[in-house]
């Protein structure tokens, strides 16, 4: 009788262990292993981007502290969530080192709450930023030597502590003005994340292609897919020839995986956007890698996209879009209806 008490005792202690194990597994599994790595795909991306209205609302950022840092100006401009608040993060310049402002942002008001140092000199010059998920791509570069920059993966929580380093770092050097990193933009495509990194004025485009795993995975790793050229590309197809020298850029995606490359730029007191397909294809000749398809021209008032500018990709589906200045703590929103 004892034998049998005590297989009974053991059999309910092991379905007490394995329902303790399924408990735990299913903690664990409910949550991601690693940050969310892509932005919400835009149902009607065209007309998305066609909605975004053209005057914008001012909202100026309260509570700033300290000295922004001088010698330069604001580079770059996104929208980041961070333990349930919305954040913008700003990127900046100045004559000797690299700079991330980050404020508290609700749309309807924003509250500085640091300034993050990033790089010394010579990488004192922090360029065009795209969120991703809960990433942060941008460029860090050499804007005096021009030869070198330095492109940042940065997961977003780390912003709110001081110090904050990348999860990846890719290292470019080369020929003057062919490996800096003045705007940089990314997406996740079929399970792959795709690098935009313009070189100075833009002039060129080196597309990177990662091997797949997660951003956060410390296997992840990205190689150079192909180098577009301003100069060689087929325009045969687009809306108009004109190609300029884009501040920012970001890579967005469709409901149906299409790929699109905005360029966000100032001409003669005209902040414009260009949007352009973007064919990942690797059959596809690279002078026809980008197509313009249309242009939109925005009213800034007190920003610039000669500064910095980018979209908000929300959850719903709405595609918005934010611009700051060169110096005054000021965020200008393009809404959607």
């Amino acid at each position: 009788m004892r034998i049998k008490g005590l297989q009974r005792g053991n059999a309910v202690l092991f379905n007490i262990l394995v329902f303790l194990v399924l408990c735990l597994a299913q903690d664990i599994f409910s949550e991601p292993l690693f940050p969310l790595d892509h932005n919400p795909p835009i149902r009607d991306l065209v007309s998305r981007f066609q909605a975004i209205s053209p005057s914008p609302r001012k909202i100026p950022i309260t509570g700033v502290k300290g000295t922004i840092p001088g010698g330069g100006h604001f580079q770059g401009i996104q929208e980041v969530q961070i333990k349930g608040k919305q954040y913008a993060t700003i990127t900046g310049s100045s004559s000797d080192h690299s700079f991330l402002l980050l404020s508290e942002f609700t749309g309807h008001q924003a509250r500085f709450t640091s300034i993050l140092t990033l790089l010394p000199k010579p990488f004192k010059h922090a360029g065009g930023v795209q969120a991703v998920g809960d990433y942060l791509v941008f460029g860090i570069e050499d804007n005096s030597g021009k030869k070198a920059s330095r492109v940042w993966i940065v997961e977003t929580s780390h912003l709110l502590e001081a110090g904050i380093r990348p999860v990846i770092e890719i290292q470019r050097r080369g020929p003057y003005k062919r490996s800096t990193a003045g705007a940089v933009g990314m997406a996740k495509v079929r399970g792959r994340h795709y690098l935009v990194v313009a070189s100075w004025d833009s002039e060129t485009l080196d597309i990177y292609e990662s091997n797949g795993r997660p951003l956060g995975d410390a296997s992840c790793q990205f190689q150079l897919f192909e180098t577009w050229e301003s100069s060689r590309a087929d325009k045969a197809g687009w809306i108009d020839p004109g190609y300029e020298s884009y501040q920012n850029i970001n890579v967005l995606v469709d409901m149906d995986e299409r790929v699109f490359l905005a360029g966000f730029v100032e001409v003669d007191r005209t902040h414009r956007a260009d949007l352009f397909s973007l064919d990942l294809d690797k059959r596809t000749h690279a002078s026809r890698r980008l197509q313009k398809i249309t242009s939109r021209v925005f009213q800034c008032d007190a920003t610039t996209f000669r500064a910095g500018a980018g979209f908000v990709c929300r959850e719903e589906g709405k595609l918005e879009l934010l611009s700051i200045s060169h110096h005054a703590p000021v965020i200008e929103l393009f809404e959607a209806p």
